[in-house]
């Protein structure tokens, strides 16, 4: 391990848009120095970080990477298909992976983050959920999440797992486009949804190093949103207000069910489960639109957080200013 006056070795397991802004979160806001390594599928270069090409489930790949001995590892992965293999290859296959390679070099980081998603609870009813509540996640991403997080949280090392709720940012603004072509949501019944602003995945994930760095107490899991769970149909709403969309192109509170493309719908804020054969609320087709949940940050927030896009209003103004 470093000392007190080297910097901290930093690798980031996937180098996509998290691991590149907290890259330049770090950089900026002063957190600490770090030498930062990401490693990726693809070849890429970053300033300020090392990249480098590597299989994150190559078992020789990752016993010589982890051989640098890092004192913090962030596992940010994307899959590179939306099935269950591709979440099986992309999050369980490399957590395992990184866990036998340090094993076998007899390395133990100080601090191991992995980034997981909300969709790891099933809940559906509009419940209020937290880092306590069930874990009975419907889908084949949330149970390959949940089957990554067990494993970390089950190895020797120290770990805080981190589930964001459905990012937005620059350059992830589906609902924005949903909107702008008239796919909105029903007001009856209510589906509550849960989001995060890209910058804050990166402060959060900052925030919890710098605290990890300081000796301060850190959880082991973090339950990571903003401050405003929202109906889905109100933040279509104002979306549509803010985008200066008419009447007969935009309304909450008309649309035909029918009319909602299910190829575009965000799947971060609306829960679908073809394979429930008790709907909770209506039909589209052959697809199930069921309530969603509603999910706190008081831990979160109890350790010191302070976000920089408190609800949807501000990060999405912030998100269609850049559009301009």
């Amino acid at each position: 391990m470093t000392s007190t006056n080297e910097k901290q070795k930093l690798l980031l397991l996937g180098f996509g848009d998290i691991a590149k802004r907290l890259a330049s979160h770090l950089q900026k806001k002063g957190f600490g120095d770090y030498e930062i390594t990401g490693i990726r599928r693809s070849v890429d270069s970053y300033a300020g970080v090392r990249v480098r090409q590597v299989d994150a489930s190559d078992n020789a790949a990752m016993l010589a990477v982890t051989r640098e001995n890092f004192d913090v590892i962030v596992i940010t992965m994307t899959p590179d298909e939306m099935s269950d293999s591709g979440y099986q290859r992309a999050y369980v296959e490399p957590v395992q992976t990184l866990i036998t390679a340090l094993q076998k070099n007899t390395l133990s980081p100080q601090l191991i983050i992995f980034v997981s998603s909300s969709s790891v609870y099933g809940q559906h009813n509009n419940e209020w959920v937290n880092e306590c509540s069930e874990t009975c996640p419907t889908s084949f991403s949330g149970r390959r999440l949940l089957e990554a997080e067990k494993l970390l949280m089950n190895s020797p090392y120290t770990s805080s797992i981190v589930r964001f709720s459905g990012i937005y940012g620059v350059g992830r603004q589906r609902l924005i486009e949903q909107v702008r072509v008239g796919n909105v949501a029903k007001k009856v019944p209510v589906t509550y949804s849960n989001r995060i602003h890209s910058d804050d995945c990166a402060g959060v994930i900052a925030h919890i190093m710098a605290r990890h760095k300081q000796a301060q107490n850190i959880d082991t899991l973090y339950l990571a949103t903003d401050c405003q769970p929202s109906a889905l149909a109100d933040v279509k709403h104002w979306l549509g207000v803010q985008l200066g969309l008419v009447s007969d192109h935009f309304t909450s509170e008309s649309i035909d069910v029918g009319s909602v493309n299910l190829n575009t719908v965000d799947s971060n804020t609306v829960d679908f489960n073809a394979e429930d054969s008790k709907p909770v609320s209506f039909k589209i087709g052959a697809k199930t639109l069921r309530g969603g949940k509603r999910c706190s940050n008081e831990r979160l927030l109890a350790s010191g957080y302070q976000f920089l896009y408190p609800t949807f209003k501000e990060g999405y103004k912030m998100v269609l200013d850049n559009l301009k």
